[in-house]
């Protein structure tokens, strides 16, 4: 299940993430609204913030400010009204190269460094200052440490699980199962800023289960035994066996 939010409540938590980039951040969302609505939002009430949005038409805009300037993204690809739609924004330090991806279109911009620091305040289903509170659903918030590949970004977007994507640079996963308002990466609670979330479909994601292989029953006196399994390191996960 996700969380549904109706315009009124948020989620926030005082720590952050990260203090700059480079970070990208994925999630699940779902529009009520055709009005500017936040999903995202990192950092101070002014200055020095990382802010993902709805505008008009469904456009994403990925806005980046810090003491140098300020620089975003509206996207092309827009979020249609009444159904998932994956999110990936990411962006080197400082916000010098920025990509946006809605409904596989991918926009870009880039310039100097901004300078971007990040203390505190991270929101989920509204603006820094809580603005433009998010109506519809949201799910598998993801941050990480890192501009993803573009083949981690395409695993994304076919429904990939986050939580198993560059886990060396996962700095923040809060899939809001139910009414669970907790990242399990930072192991923090999010508090309900005001109102009451609500509990909703979640979108369909592809969870890895562990692989298991099962040795044969021990061999006759004339068969031969296997006395190692061995495991391609290459995740092929190709198995090979040598007998006694």
């Amino acid at each position: 299940m996700s969380r549904s939010f109706d315009g009124f409540a948020a989620l926030f938590y005082a720590g952050v993430p990260f203090t700059d980039g480079p970070f990208t951040y994925s999630a699940w969302v779902w529009l009520d609204s055709t009005a500017i609505r936040c999903m995202l939002g990192l950092g101070e009430t002014t200055g020095n913030t990382v802010q993902v949005r709805t505008v008009s038409g469904g456009s994403v805009e990925f806005v980046i400010m810090g003491s140098g300037g300020t620089r975003s993204i509206t996207t092309v690809g827009q979020v249609a009204q009444q159904t998932w739609t994956h999110i990936l924004c990411s962006s080197t330090a400082g916000g010098q190269s920025m990509r946006a991806i809605v409904n596989g279109t991918l926009d870009t911009n880039s310039g100097s460094n901004l300078t971007v620091a990040l203390t505190s305040r991270y929101n989920i289903a509204q603006r820094n200052d809580g603005g433009n509170r998010w109506i519809g659903y949201l799910a598998e918030f993801t941050l990480w440490d890192a501009v993803l590949s573009s083949g981690e970004e395409t695993a994304l977007a076919r429904r990939g699980n986050s939580f198993n994507v560059r886990p060396g640079n996962l700095v923040s996963y809060v899939p809001m199962w139910r009414a669970e308002d907790e990242d399990y990466v930072q192991g923090a609670s999010f508090s309900i800023v005001t109102g009451s979330p609500g509990v909703a479909v979640h979108p369909s994601i592809i969870h890895q289960l562990p692989r298991t292989y099962f040795l044969p029953a021990a061999p006759a006196a004339d068969e031969r035994a296997v006395k190692s399994i061995f495991i391609r390191s290459d995740r092929a996960y190709q198995i090979a066996a040598l007998g006694v």
